[in-house]
């Protein structure tokens, strides 16, 4: 239970404060087998906030579909631009799942 708190409290910060939306581009992208055979991937990205270059990197999810090359949506907090995550990552999938196995955990 507390792990996935911890788990899914960062990440449910992070949706709630990044709320600027730009353009990026989907630098590369990796992968690995996960278990039970579940491929976990990650992408890093590039984006521009008021002309300023940010480049990231996704945490490792199961839910995210990336292409190098590719344009992406990204989310980003106004006050620290250099917060941001993917739309479509597989971010708010997560803290539902997290979520979602918490309140089960409590009822």
């Amino acid at each position: 239970m507390l792990a996935g708190a911890l788990y899914a409290l960062p990440k449910y910060y992070k949706i709630c404060t990044c709320k600027s939306k730009t353009e990026g581009r989907i630098l590369s992208v990796s992968s690995t087998a996960g278990a039970e055979k579940h491929t976990a991937v990650s992408a890093v990205y590039v984006y521009y906030v008021n002309g300023v270059r940010y480049a990231a990197k996704t945490g490792w999810t199961t839910f995210g579909c990336f292409a190098g090359g590719r344009p992406c949506s990204v989310r980003y907090n106004a006050n620290h631009p250099q917060r941001s995550f993917l739309c479509k990552s597989g971010i708010v999938k997560a803290v539902f799942i997290s979520t979602a196995r918490l309140a089960r955990f409590f009822s």
